[in-house]
């Protein structure tokens, strides 16, 4: 992985459904620009459908809302199957006005003129807008160690398939509240 978290990694022999997660390191927070740490129990995931034997895999996101639509897929009934993690990762980028949440790249929204460089998508600036909007809540709600944390509320929001603040039934808990 470069600084700028870009990767590429061959999967050899392997063929099915992959699951990628990001544990340590730092990053950048989409709303205050300040470099932060992932705690040691922090992750975030992505999820894709089947790859073929031998595949190169690049160019692929791990965000907050891949995180959710992997936690989505892996509630749903049969687990992470291919029909699953379409549905999860469309779902999701539905939600986010997103067709692509594994390839599409946030814009940077801490950078002066990021939505109006050459060649950015509206989807672009739609997912760093959603990041961003979200880094933003956690500082809000006094997240300030990292916005991790509240990647892992959103991700249990996300389990029952709907992003309403509740995980089933149960109202999921925010670090700094409710």
């Amino acid at each position: 992985m470069d600084p700028s978290g870009e990767f590429s990694m061959s999967l050899g022999s392997y063929a099915g459904p992959l699951m990628l997660q990001v544990t340590g390191g730092t990053f950048t927070d989409e709303a205050t620009g300040t470099l932060m740490s992932m705690g040691a129990s922090d992750s975030m995931t992505t999820v894709m459908t089947s790859v073929a034997s031998g595949a190169q895999v690049s160019g692929i996101c791990i965000t907050a809302l891949t995180s959710m639509a992997q936690a989505r897929a892996a509630a749903m009934s049969g687990g992470m199957v291919d029909a699953n993690i379409t549905a999860a990762n469309t779902a999701v980028g539905n939600y986010f006005i997103l067709s692509n949440l594994l390839t599409n790249q946030p814009i940077d929204m801490t950078m002066t003129g990021s939505g109006t460089a050459g060649g950015v998508t509206q989807e672009q600036m739609n997912y760093g807008a959603a990041i961003a909007a979200m880094s933003l809540s956690a500082k809000l709600l006094g997240m300030t160690a990292t916005s991790a944390a509240f990647v892992a509320s959103m991700m249990n929001d996300a389990t029952d398939g709907t992003i309403n603040g509740m995980m089933g039934s149960t109202q999921i808990q925010m670090g700094g509240g409710t």
